[in-house]
């Protein structure tokens, strides 16, 4: 009894959804709670946003891109073979980026990470040379020692991407504002991202609704949150 109202109940939540897009999102969340397995989530949540025609985003690549914007067109490489690193790997994928290879300094234990042979660092000095490396490992002294084993291997700074993450979250499968509660209404109602960091999240969510939501978009924030606001942006700044 118990099984059959829990059931129900998870069907009248879904049928509240507000299109098949939401609800394909939901019951893979809802998978992981049952199987706990986040690489499985990554890739459908990454196969349903391509199949649903969306462009993911990352704040942390496009502040790198912003910070060295030489480094746009070098491929990527991976410092990582675990669970962060292939999650990595999917999210460049998912935004187009190149990534040509994996490193770790245990790559003989994990042979390969999403269709990656993973290799010794080595190969980083012999094969390539102007890539950009990212460092993606969930340990975060593990993650600083690796950045001084890059920097005593020569590697210049400027292509080392050393991110506080644990990995890159390309934003897909992701809807940060609920937009049913937020519609604007036909008088041209202004929506205020308060605390908008850079402005990722509410551009976002703009993007999300297909120009249908969101017109008005202001950002609100301090000076350091004005500062990250790209010009670009298309957005008015309080």
């Amino acid at each position: 009894m118990i099984y059959k109202e829990y059931l129900e109940g998870i069907k009248r939540f879904t049928d509240k959804l507000q299109d098949e897009e939401s609800r394909e999102i939901f019951e893979a969340r809802l998978d992981f709670c049952i199987h706990r397995d986040l690489d499985v989530l990554e890739r459908k949540l990454i196969n349903g946003a391509a199949k649903w025609g969306r462009k993911g985003e990352s704040y942390v690549l496009n502040w790198f891109f912003r910070e060295k914007p030489d480094r746009r067109e070098a491929p990527f490489v991976i410092f990582g073979g675990g669970r962060s690193g292939r999650a990595t790997i999917r999210s460049l994928r998912f935004l187009g980026i190149q990534v040509v290879g994996c490193v770790d300094n245990n790559y003989a234990s994990l042979k390969a990470a999403e269709g990656l042979e993973v290799s010794s660092p080595q190969r980083l000095l012999r094969d390539w040379e102007s890539s950009t490396i990212l460092i993606s490992v969930a340990d975060q002294n593990i993650k600083a020692d690796i950045y001084g084993q890059l920097k005593d291997m020569g590697i210049p700074e400027e292509r080392i991407l050393n991110i506080r993450e644990d990995y890159i979250w390309a934003d897909y499968g992701k809807q940060y504002f609920d937009l049913d509660a937020l519609w604007p209404d036909p008088a041209g109602e202004i929506f205020v991202d308060a605390g908008c960091f850079d402005g990722e999240t509410g551009r976002g969510a703009a993007a999300w609704a297909g120009g249908e939501a969101f017109e008005n978009l202001r950002f609100r924030g301090g000076q350091k949150q004005h500062r990250r606001l790209p010009k670009e942006a298309g957005a008015d700044r309080l």
